[in-house]
């Protein structure tokens, strides 16, 4: 639940996880009374949403040099969520 683009930078706490883990439990519900053994993000969808959160790195403090890029010479933050909590939450 902790991987790239879901640290809680702009105003959080862990405490929001429960977002994902309600999330996440849900699409387990629904996969076992579905019968379905694998649930799985469309590359696309990866993709949209990969250039989402770079669009918005790019207008934040932490896109300028000596920020949170990693690694530095791939110019893209990996480590912060983009978002306030509240759309984070939708």
């Amino acid at each position: 639940m902790q991987g790239p683009t879901t640290g809680l930078a702009p105003g959080g706490s862990l405490i929001f996880t429960r977002i994902q883990a309600r999330y996440i439990g849900l699409c387990d519900l629904s996969a076992n009374d579905s019968d379905i053994a694998a649930i799985d993000v469309k590359q696309s969808v990866h993709d949209r949403y990969i250039e989402r959160v770079d669009a918005e790195h790019a207008q934040l403090v932490w896109s300028h040099p000596g920020w949170c890029r990693i690694p530095r010479r791939l110019r893209k933050i990996r480590l912060v969520l983009p978002w306030r909590m509240v759309d984070y939450s939708r």
